[in-house]
């Protein structure tokens, strides 16, 4: 074998690296609203009034039926960074802060049922964007308030009777572009490394840890169970 095919075939073999699909980088949360990932106050500090703020993951509704309730929250405190919410729009996206502002994708059905749906939310200090499969999504109801500061913990949860899986939480205290947004949503391990406060890929058993180098690890992780990740490749180093 000649050393140009050897070298193609490693760059053909390494490509193929990057692009499958992660084996096992996903957390799923029974029903019944037990299952969580608690963060306590030290380390969901980037949810309190941030002046800029960007969050994304990839999410997944194990089910057909449309909601009666909300459920698969995001919340510390009265905060709700995201919740799969119900009513007018079945399965859509929303976030807020409980009985005090809402800030929803004004379309129904935005999560899809026995698939992956990539999430993410920006702040710029004036207003909110969401991010549904990297498009930017009009919006309704009060999108220009901020999260309140609070000393509470924070939970990554499935509050209802049905199963979610979640995938690549990533956290920046920064207002990432839309090319950024698009880019992030393709693989597991950030491209932008800078302001970056939480990094969870969901690929070590069920510890859930946090690499982006600040320690923002869980406290715990209940009831949860490893499964097959988005269709993200893990990225380059």
């Amino acid at each position: 074998m000649s050393h140009r095919l050897a070298w193609l075939l490693v760059q053909a073999a390494l490509a193929v690296l990057l692009v499958v699909q992660p084996a096992q980088a996903a957390l799923e949360f029974s029903a019944g609203g037990t299952d969580l990932i608690t963060f306590v106050t030290a380390t969901a500090s980037s949810f309190n009034a941030p002046s800029a703020l960007t969050y994304m993951f990839w999410y997944y509704k194990v089910g057909t039926a449309n909601l009666t309730n909300d459920i698969g929250a995001i919340s510390k405190g009265s905060n709700l960074p995201f919740y799969h919410a119900s009513g007018a729009a079945p399965n859509g996206v929303a976030m807020g802060v409980s009985a005090v502002w809402e800030c929803r994708v004004s379309t129904g059905n935005q999560i899809a049922n026995e698939a992956w749906t990539h999430i993410a939310f920006v702040w710029n200090n004036v207003t909110w964007a969401v991010y549904v499969n990297g498009v930017a999504a009009t919006l309704a109801g009060t999108c220009t308030s901020n999260f309140a500061s609070n000393a509470n913990d924070m939970t990554l949860e499935d509050n209802n009777a049905v199963i979610t899986q979640w995938a690549a939480f990533k956290v920046w205290e920064a207002t990432l572009s839309s090319a950024e947004i698009a880019s992030e949503m393709q693989v597991i391990r950030p491209q932008r490394t800078a302001d970056l406060s939480h990094w969870h890929p969901f690929d070590d058993g069920l510890r859930a840890l946090d690499y982006s180098g600040r320690g923002n690890n869980p406290s715990t992780v209940t009831g949860t169970a490893q499964r097959n990740g988005p269709p993200a490749s893990w990225g380059g180093e």
